[in-house]
């Protein structure tokens, strides 16, 4: 039977969708670029640790859940059993750019990374 070109579309799209995972994540640590440019754990990492402990993220809408806060990161790789999962945002402010950036090793321990404005967040997350 052939297919036309919409079906197709469809039938990837849906497989596609069938295979992205979410993510919950412990946060272990945080950490903010101090003034003599090494990572250190301030009071506000502190406090944001306390506070945030736990992340999740949506591979396939691309919600990124800290806290009551959910931002919407743009998948650039999806997590496979060779690669790591990417995602990123760029904020564009009147002053500055921010740019958010996770990082979740699907091809090993499910350690992620998690780094936006000075701070950087580390722990590890169980797939869903």
């Amino acid at each position: 039977m052939k297919r036309t070109l919409a079906q197709s579309l469809v039938l990837i799209l849906l497989g596609s969708a069938a295979s992205a995972s979410q993510f919950y994540c412990k946060v272990n640590s945080i950490q903010a670029l101090s003034a003599s440019g090494t990572l250190t754990e301030n009071d506000m990492t502190k406090v944001d640790k306390d506070l945030l402990g736990t992340l999740s993220y949506d591979e396939d809408t691309g919600f990124l859940n800290v806290g009551s806060i959910r931002w919407q990161l743009k998948t650039i790789q999806a997590g496979t059993a060779e690669n790591s999962l990417l995602a990123t945002r760029m904020i564009y402010g009147p002053a500055r750019a921010v740019m958010q950036t996770l990082r979740i090793e699907t091809f090993s321990t499910n350690a992620f990374l998690f780094t936006w404005d000075g701070e950087v967040w580390t722990g590890t997350c169980i797939e869903k």
